[in-house]
């Protein structure tokens, strides 16, 4: 919602702190998290102005490419599966959007906005 009070800095600290958690290898999701950031911040004026369901399908794209990320820095280390639990992240986080959008904007404005 507010993409500018995290910025890419904390992005890639937020990152840095999720791999060393689960025990990846330092800088891969820093480097997703950065990356996706910056998209977001560049267009996240534009985004506001769609409705919920086309800012799904940015959140779908964003996730698409994080995992497509993971994946490829996953496979240059060692052999990656590719099974369908992989791209789990992508469906359960686009669905998840909405009913995300709604709870940001019901704290931000104290009620429910479309």
């Amino acid at each position: 919602m507010l993409p500018y009070r995290i910025g890419v800095f904390n992005a890639w600290l937020i990152g840095l702190l999720t791999d060393v958690l689960l025990g990846r290898t330092l800088g891969e999701y820093a480097l997703i998290y950065a990356v996706i950031s910056y998209f977001s911040l560049q267009f996240h004026k534009q985004l506001r102005q769609y409705p919920v369901i086309q800012q799904s399908l940015y959140v779908f794209l964003c996730l698409l490419a994080a995992q497509i990320l993971l994946f490829l820095l996953e496979s240059i280390q060692q052999s990656a599966n590719f099974s369908v639990v992989f791209w789990l992240p992508v469906l359960t986080g686009t669905l998840a959007w909405q009913f995300i959008y709604r709870l940001l904007n019901f704290l931000r404005f104290g009620h429910l906005h479309s």
